[in-house]
């Protein structure tokens, strides 16, 4: 597979099914296989144009559970096949004040899920290690997506 399905917002309710290329993760980053996204609210600042930027494609998304298939360099904790959970807050820096804090909830260069960078209305996400939760093999991804 070299390419994957994702829906796309772009402007205002400009919501299109794209094929973009598969690439490796980042590093400090993930590759996951999608296997559910809860849809919220949130997700209206992408559809509705309400964040900044609308006319940058963004894939909408922040409740994902998958399965990671690619680990960037640097990643030892996460191993491929490892079940996972993405919200909102897409992982923190640990360098700016707050994460050297340990307030990641407040890093000043956290991604939003979704929002400003791509979520899992698609059949892959990539994402920040750091912004990762595991999901027990017992709970299945349409019930753990919407708790993200």
């Amino acid at each position: 597979m070299s390419t994957y399905q994702a829906f796309e917002a772009t402007g205002v309710h400009n919501l299109k099914l794209v094929e973009r290329d598969l690439v490796d993760p980042a590093p400090g980053h993930v590759r996951l296989r999608a296997e559910a996204c809860g849809v919220c609210h949130t997700d209206v600042l992408a559809v509705e144009g309400l964040r900044s930027g609308p006319s940058q494609p963004v894939v909408p998304g922040h409740e994902v559970v998958g399965v990671i298939d690619a680990v960037g360099v640097g990643i030892t904790v996460w191993r491929p096949g490892d079940r996972v959970g993405v919200g909102f807050l897409n992982g923190q820096c640990w360098e700016c004040e707050p994460c050297r804090r340990g307030d990641f909830v407040n890093c000043r260069n956290q991604q939003q899920t979704g929002t400003t960078t791509d979520g899992g209305y698609a059949e892959v996400v990539y994402a920040r290690a750091s912004g990762l939760v595991r999901i027990p093999e017992g709970l299945s991804a349409i019930h753990a997506a919407p708790l993200l």
